[in-house]
């Protein structure tokens, strides 16, 4: 019999895209996941694991739903979200859960290292209060652990470091102007200034800003001389690919697109670089604003970024 694995509540492209690695590698060994997201994401998740149980909830719902039975749960900082006003009831719920089901002492929870540190950091929790009440294990801990619920203990190893080797010639960019948090924005008019000047130097670059179907008709308004394009997530995964560079501020298509093989520049300003860019096969580089505007980042910076540091389309030379 298969042993089950619970995935929940991912409320953030980010946060699923950078634990994908590891669902992944669940599902290769045959294993039942559940995963829980938000419902913006359902389509896109059953698009990227078709082979696991997708459920819509969070921690309320999860936790007092007792059909459910598993192994294994592993929880994200979203689920953080349902408690903000009394997050010291978080255990409660989570030791209930394994009380009413029984749990054998193999069992575990995991937390993400994000909402580790949100608890013991933001809500002064210690670490004996964490481990008495969640039996808590971060990814420091689970190559002890690993061998209690997984048959190839190595399925929770760090994923190798890309060799970056060798990178085709880019032949797409793909500007993402906006993201979930207005304040995380580079401005527009930056981006189009700085997509006119390679355009200028690199003819062959084919340029193209996405947007959301509430953001389209304003950003076609002001974008001329570029293709706008707005479309799903999941058609979305379907262009992505190493010879596309993504442009963007810290947000999830950057992270979608480094999974799928892209390469990225990526604008930091309010969150830190060194936590929050995305990994992957492709180069991924980011600039880090002085400031938590990420407007005080010179676009000329972004220019001189992009063309010295990725092989772009050169211009013919008139003989």
């Amino acid at each position: 019999m298969n042993r089950s694995i619970f995935f929940g509540f991912y409320n953030g492209l980010g946060d699923l895209i950078s634990d994908l690695v590891w669902i992944r590698r669940f599902v290769d060994e045959g294993y039942d996941l559940t995963i829980s997201v938000s419902s913006w994401l359902e389509s896109l998740t059953r698009f990227l694991v078709p082979e696991s149980d997708i459920i819509m909830a969070g921690l309320k719902e999860d936790i007092s739903a007792h059909r459910y039975d598993y192994d294994l749960i592993f929880l994200t900082p979203n689920y953080l979200h349902p408690f903000s006003g009394n997050p010291r009831s978080i255990p409660a719920y989570i030791s209930k859960y394994l009380q009413v089901k029984k749990r054998a002492p193999e069992s575990a929870v995991i937390l993400h290292p994000s909402m580790y540190e949100l608890l013991g950091y933001m809500f002064g929790f210690s670490d004996n209060y964490l481990h008495r009440h969640f039996s808590m294990m971060s990814y420091g801990l689970l190559q002890k652990y690993a061998p209690l619920f997984s048959k190839t203990p190595a399925i929770l190893a760090p994923p190798p470091e890309p060799s970056h080797e060798a990178y085709p010639e880019i032949s797409e960019l793909f500007i993402f102007p906006y993201s979930g948090n207005e304040a995380k924005n580079y401005p527009l008019e930056a981006y189009l200034q700085i997509a006119k000047q390679l355009q200028s130097t690199c003819p062959g670059l084919n340029i193209r800003f996405f947007v959301t179907p509430k953001e389209y008709e304003q950003t076609r308004k002001e974008i001329t001389g570029f293709e706008v394009v707005t479309t799903s997530l999941e058609n979305l995964c379907t262009l992505f690919g190493p010879r596309v560079l993504i442009l963007c501020a810290d947000s999830g298509p950057g992270h979608l697109g480094s999974y799928f093989k892209s390469h990225a520049l990526i604008l930091f300003g309010m969150t830190d670089s060194k936590k929050y860019a995305p990994k992957g096969e492709g180069k991924i580089l980011t600039l880090q604003s002085p400031t938590p505007r990420v407007a005080e980042i010179p676009l000329q910076t972004v220019f001189e970024k992009i063309t010295s540091s990725f092989t772009l389309p050169k211009k013919e030379e008139r003989t």
